[in-house]
């Protein structure tokens, strides 16, 4: 009698696992799976003087900037294009003496800041204050002390927070920095600090060549 007892309790227990299992495989079957970020449809803009090509939500504005003192050879082109409430951007130097792999000029890639950031400035002056001037101490700080990202193209990265004003919301500034083939280029996108921004920002670098 104690034998059939147990055998038709263990019999009970085997059951519940094999249903519980079940239910458990159920579940997570039909769990919710969140879908992958769409690819932006932005197009491929191309500069054969800058040898870079990079996407942009839309032909974007270019210019030359020249710093005082510089000379000729060092001059800064940018390009820039606003997208929604975001803001990107893209300056590139060709640097006069070679660079040792993986190091950073850092004073250099604080000119190219100070170029991108005013060229993007115009951008998104509506829906940012972008004050150039008071953001270089948070960029020097990081840059100061970021590594060299071994990505396909090495790059350095720094993010920086954008306070808010009257008119406008606080919001996030993102750079990237690239040392190819004798130039430096300088990548920046500023917006409001959402899933949205974050994926169109990591495309816009993800997509870079030069």
């Amino acid at each position: 009698m104690l034998k059939l007892r147990t055998f038709v309790v263990s019999a009970f227990f085997i059951i519940l696992s094999v249903g519980l299992a079940g239910r458990l495989q159920t579940e997570a079957e039909v769990k919710p799976v969140s879908p992958a970020p769409a690819a932006l449809d932005w197009p491929v803009f191309s500069s054969e003087a800058g040898n870079f090509t990079v996407i942009f939500p839309d032909v974007p504005s270019e210019g030359v900037t020249l710093n005082a003192g510089d000379t000729p050879d060092e001059q800064i082109f940018t390009f820039r294009q606003a997208h929604g409430t975001s803001g990107f951007g893209l300056a590139y130097q060709t640097l006069a003496d070679e660079v040792a792999p993986g190091q950073l000029p850092l004073q250099k890639a604080l000119k190219l800041f100070d170029a991108a950031c005013g060229s993007v400035s115009r951008e998104v002056i509506h829906v940012l204050s972008l004050r150039c001037d008071r953001l270089v101490e948070q960029v020097e700080a990081q840059l100061a002390t970021a590594t060299l990202t071994k990505d396909d193209l090495p790059n350095w990265r720094a993010e920086f927070y954008i306070p808010a004003s009257l008119d406008t919301p606080e919001g996030k500034g993102i750079i990237q920095i690239y040392v190819v083939n004798g130039n430096m280029y300088q990548l920046m996108a500023v917006g409001y600090p959402d899933d949205t921004f974050n994926q169109q920002a990591q495309a816009f670098f993800d997509s870079f060549a030069g």
